[in-house]
């Protein structure tokens, strides 16, 4: 129970979930620094959509930064509501070109 009790108190003040939603977004490419500036731009686009409360972290390496030859960053989106996110998302599939290089995972099991 106080583990529980702690770790939900950490994540309060984090603002991770469950406390807030969360979308992951992983870039992948064969280049380390075409990856890097894909992940940049795809930020810049990101911030451009923004919304109420919606908070947009800095690309970084993925913590297992290349798998299946490729190298891969990933943005983190929280949001305070699901509904939140989810105008968040849908908007960005208005603005983001879908593409086989870039994958959304909706409140992520793993951040790995």
């Amino acid at each position: 129970e106080t583990f529980a009790m702690d770790e939900l108190q950490f994540r309060q003040q984090a603002l991770v979930p469950p406390v807030t939603r969360m979308a992951r977004f992983i870039l992948k490419e064969h280049s380390f620094d075409l990856a890097a500036g894909r992940a940049k731009s795809l930020e810049d686009r990101l911030r451009s959509i923004g919304g109420e409360g919606i908070a947009i972290s800095e690309p970084a390496p993925c913590v297992l930064p290349r798998l299946a030859d490729r190298f891969r960053f990933d943005i983190t989106v929280t949001a305070p509501t699901s509904k939140a996110l989810q105008e968040f998302l849908s908007a960005v599939r208005k603005n983001v070109t879908p593409s086989r290089v870039i994958t959304i995972d909706v409140d992520p099991i793993s951040m790995l």
